[in-house]
């Protein structure tokens, strides 16, 4: 049962039964009604001669299901009384207290949540009413009030959800607001506050729904969050020496239509104007930071603010601005300027980052000017459906999906680009049929940048520290219908070519090592990619959150078919000395992968030629068994991968130096010999291993020296001790093949 259900349910008893009860003689009873009264103070002196009894401080009354507490309705407080304290009342459904002229504090809730209270007198002497002190009360009849003069704190909530308070005058001596200290006070028309009070708390107003006007004194320096929130103001001047509009201070203020800033406001904060749906004209000519949310929802269609310097997260979002000038920009949160139908002009000189989103769907936009601009964000002018030329002068990095659904066609990047996300120029699905969005077909990069370059065919590429390259992105609004991927290129990045919609034929370089996903993705005219390494490189997969198995492929054309369904209608051709192009993922992807009659040259080739280049010039005893270990290595080829080898004579000529300083030092002990290494391209073996193999074991004509030994394959001479300064020499080819091999955040198969 509910406290009210049992105060109702509960019959008093006649008072005169209850006096009975206590030995006390009528005759000293005075009833006022049938269940009040009154004891005669006659009692007292002709009871003198008795024991004291024990004196019995009410703190709290509290309901029981047999009616007692919650019939007290009405309570007469002696004059001696000095404090009321924490929790005293709460909750009772006392309806009226009067007689306490002497009170000087009120404690925490001590009449918290009693809605029957119609009538209680503040007495003059008071000095302090508790947190929450009233809160609820709703039954009050303040009416135009003001608080005693000698009443110098007020804690937070004191008279929140009082409806009867209609108006409230503060006292000089109160010089601060407390946190909710009105709030809900529904029908508070007029608020007075003296000029000493300098600090009005957060919610203090809130949900003042009647609250239509209210005069700041300029002693006020501090206004807290929420402070005027839900209130019915249509107008507001804020005092000289604010610095700062709290978050949420004017939340869901629908009336509001004029607000008066001072120049001493350097920062709005987060929802300050969220849904001020009639406020159409702001000046926050000195803020410096607006916060996130804060005009969302608005009226607002003209806006100055010329020193501003930060935008928050969905500042804008949605807004009626159609011309945006803001000189000092710096940052742009995420979806800052989003859904701005109306946005034409937009001006931002200093602007170093932009948001994820920022500029999302902002689709009357045609032109912007970001010359400081250092950092995109993912998705940052997606479907800003009208845009035909950026400036990105000083840019750095590029977010994913950048430029998605705009009218771009060209792209300029300037030298100091470092990092470009996956799809970043991918501008249109495949399969779009709206003409408005236009494709990218022509990206250039200054040739001055350390990091990526472009080609003569507009595909950008990263350089790595090796000397190699990852193709980072193809032109996908390029008409060509044939592209060679650059020698050198060891990754096709994710989404490189996707969307592309002319390509008919690629041909991927021998050295390309991983196929990102979605590579391929969308190229919907792709007919034909002869991939020209020996082993099958390796496909990395992506998770996808709408795929019933998570991690999947697409890295040609289209999703790899489902066990059973028809191949990726495409021809792949590679090499005749090919490996791996049969793994169970290349398989169920595109079937059977064509063999040429071209040999390509295996890793082992590449890594022998390295290693013959870096000999030095001047062969020393410390490098004989260096040079014997390479001419084991050439020995072990067969013709077609020494066709390849075009420094053979520097290795025959340090072949036959190494032969006479081995005749010369016939006491150089030799070492346990080394395990012919193993080369995946030139082996038969099939599988869908990943792992990187080393030089061939095939044998094949050596290189000779003077002597026509050939390599000296049986001198008992090895190299283990010399095997970690090979592999240092060689270390950038190695780290390319092992590095490479390994999909960045997800599972690769080859």
């Amino acid at each position: 049962m509910t406290d009210i259900q049992i105060a109702q349910q509960a019959v008093p008893l006649p008072i005169g039964d209850i006096a009975a009860s206590c030995g006390i003689d009528p005759q000293y009873v005075e009833q006022y009604g049938r269940c009040k009264a009154k004891i005669d103070y006659r009692l007292l002196r002709e009871q003198a001669h008795r024991p004291d009894g024990k004196l019995i401080l009410v703190t709290a009354i509290t309901p029981t299901p047999a009616g007692e507490g919650k019939t007290t309705t009405t309570v007469g407080l002696t004059d001696g009384l000095r404090k009321i304290g924490k929790n005293a009342f709460m909750n009772c459904t006392v309806r009226s207290v009067s007689s306490i002229g002497n009170l000087t504090e009120i404690g925490d809730r001590a009449f918290y949540n009693c809605p029957y209270l119609v009538v209680f007198e503040l007495p003059d002497g008071l000095e302090t009413i508790g947190a929450n002190a009233f809160y609820g009360c709703v039954a009050i009849t303040w009416g135009d009030f003001t608080l005693p003069a000698s009443v110098t704190t007020v804690g937070e909530y004191a008279f929140c959800g009082n409806y009867g308070i209609t108006g409230f005058t503060v006292p000089a001596q109160l010089t601060a607001i407390a946190d909710g200290m009105f709030a809900q006070c529904k029908n508070l028309t007029k608020v007075t506050l003296h000029d000493n009070v300098t600090e009005i708390g957060g919610y203090a107003f809130r949900k003042c729904e009647a609250l239509e006007e209210i005069a700041l004194p300029e002693s006020v320096t501090t206004i807290g969050e929420a402070c005027f929130a839900e209130t019915g103001l249509k107008k507001i001047a804020l005092p000289s020496a604010l610095s700062e509009i709290p978050a949420y201070c004017f939340y869901g203020d629908r009336a509001l239509t004029e607000i008066t800033v001072p120049a001493s406001v350097t920062g709005v904060g987060n929802f300050a104007f969220y849904q001020t749906t009639a406020l159409k004209n702001l000046d926050l000519a000195n803020v410096r930071e607006l916060g996130s949310y804060a005009l969302i929802g608005s009226a607002v269609e003209t806006l100055r603010a010329d020193r501003l310097e930060t935008v928050g997260n969905y500042t804008f979002f949605g807004t009626a601005i159609a011309s945006l000038n803001l000189p000092e920009l710096t940052v742009i949160g995420d979806y800052a300027f989003a859904n701005m139908e109306k946005l034409t002009a937009f001006s931002a000189e200093k602007t170093e980052t932009v948001g994820v989103a920022a500029f999302y769907r902002t689709a009357k936009l045609r032109e912007l000017n970001l010359p400081a601009c250092k950092d995109i964000g993912d998705y940052a002018f997606m479907l800003a459906s009208s845009l035909e030329k950026i400036n990105l002068g000083k840019l750095e990095k590029l977010g994913t999906y950048a430029f998605y659904s705009t009218r771009l066609t060209k792209l300029s990047l300037p030298a100091t680009v470092e990092s470009i996300a996956p799809g970043a120029f991918i501008t249109k699905a495949f399969n779009s049929t709206d003409d408005n969005i236009l494709r990218i077909a022509e990206i250039t990069i200054d040739d001055a940048c350390e990091t990526y370059f472009t080609d003569d065919r507009g595909a950008v590429y990263r350089k790595l520290e090796n000397g190699m390259y990852e193709l980072v992105a193809y032109p996908s609004g390029s008409a060509e219908t044939a592209y060679t991927v650059l020698e050198g290129t060891v990754r096709i990045a994710d989404e490189a070519f996707s969307t592309n919609v002319f390509l008919k034929e690629i041909t991927v370089a021998r050295t390309v090592t991983n196929v990102g996903a979605a590579a391929f993705y969308g190229c919907s005219a792709l007919e034909k990619i002869n991939f020209l390494s020996v082993e099958a490189p390796v496909l990395e997969s992506r998770y996808y959150t709408n795929s019933a198995d998570g991690w999947t492929y697409n890295n040609f054309v289209d999703f790899i078919p489902a066990q059973g369904e028809n191949r990726v209608n495409l021809t792949v051709t590679a090499p005749k000395n090919a490996v791996r192009y049969d793994s169970y993922t290349w398989d169920r992807y595109i079937g059977e992968v064509a063999k040429t009659d071209r040999i390509s040259m295996t890793n082992s080739t590449e890594l022998l030629i390295r290693m013959i280049d870096e000999l030095p010039d001047t062969i020393t005893l410390a490098e004989v068994a260096q040079v014997e270990y390479l001419n084991r290595l050439y020995n072990a080829m067969d013709s077609e991968q020494i066709s390849f080898v075009t420094n053979s004579e520097k290795l025959k000529a340090a072949v036959k130096v190494a032969e006479q300083l081995r005749r010369d030092n016939p006491t150089v002990d030799p070492v346990t010999p080394n395990p012919e290494p193993s080369d995946p391209g030139d082996s038969s073996e099939t599988g869908d291993s990943t792992e990187t193999k080393n030089p061939s074991e095939t044998t094949g004509e050596g290189v000779t020296g003077e002597n026509g030994n050939s390599g000296q394959k049986d001198s008992g001479f090895s190299v283990v001790w010399i095997i970690i300064p090979i592999a240092a020499v060689s270390v950038a080819a190695v780290a390319v093949i092992l590095v490479l091999k390994k999909k960045k955040g997800g599972n690769a198969d080859a």
